[in-house]
């Protein structure tokens, strides 16, 4: 806009300097016009031979052409925006409405899942006492051994009840599987160590006239006592395990509890 103002203003200050103050002088403003006239002619001329295309149009025609292609482009593609915008927002905001509920259902949903693995495991820890009811008394004592390990083993997180407890924050889930396998260990750790007793007294084990030099048990009796041996070393190797963990949670619960406003 100043680059224009300043331009005519050269061209008042021309005319003026041509014309002046003189009335006589002012048949020269037609003079004055046709050089104007003349100069934009050549001024034009001269740009359209420099600026000539191979199609004969000027590179600035040319790029004017392109810019207004280019614009009437980019206005279409913007119209078309706004029209996919105003379709699209009451499908957001339905959706958004949609969510809302979903979430609400979703943490319902969580929720029970949670529960559900809850009742899992209860349900795992009552099966396992069960089949050691049943099993106390047979002959198998691995299987009796093994399902008790189901229960609880410290190498084995991911089959083992109380490993998968590590995960879920449940005092008393945690504290009803611990007593159980508690219990249980009580009552594998007598047997084993009465039938271990029985084998060893078979054996005259530890007896005023035991001599190692004439010991010579049967080998079913060996036998027997290293299994008992390898069975007692699995159960009591837990013992400990087993109150270090009924401890830890007892401690929390209390301190829970004692947090509770009376």
């Amino acid at each position: 806009m100043q680059s224009k103002e300043l331009m005519e203003q050269r061209i008042v200050a021309n005319i003026n300097g041509e014309i002046g103050g003189d009335f006589k002088k002012i048949h020269r403003a037609a003079l004055l016009v046709d050089q104007y006239q003349n100069c934009i002619e050549r001024l034009k001329q001269k740009l359209n031979n420099s600026h000539t295309t191979i199609n004969g149009d000027t590179s600035i025609k040319s790029a004017m052409q392109t810019q207004r292609t280019t614009n009437q482009s980019i206005e279409f593609q913007l119209e078309k925006l706004c029209q996919f915008k105003l379709k699209l927002s009451p499908k957001i905001n339905d959706a958004n409405e949609v969510l809302k509920h979903v979430f609400k259902d979703l943490e319902s949903i969580r929720k029970l899942q949670q529960f559900s693995r809850y009742l899992k495991i209860v349900q795992d820890v009552q099966e396992i006492s069960q089949s050691l009811s049943l099993a106390i008394n047979g002959k198998d004592e691995a299987k009796l051994v093994n399902i008790y390990l189901t229960l609880f083993e410290d190498n084995d997180c991911e089959n083992s009840v109380i490993g998968r407890l590590s995960n879920i924050d449940s005092h008393f889930l945690k504290t009803f599987a611990v007593k159980t396998a508690i219990h249980w260990h009580t009552i594998l750790s007598e047997k084993f160590a009465s039938e271990m007793e029985h084998i060893l007294k078979s054996m005259r084990w530890g007896y005023k006239e035991y001599d190692s030099l004439t010991f010579s048990p049967s080998r079913e009796n060996v036998i027997k006592a290293q299994l008992l041996a390898e069975y007692l070393f699995l159960v009591i190797y837990n013992k400990y395990i087993h109150i270090s963990y009924f401890l830890y949670f007892h401690i929390h619960i209390y301190f829970f509890l004692d947090k509770i406003p009376s």
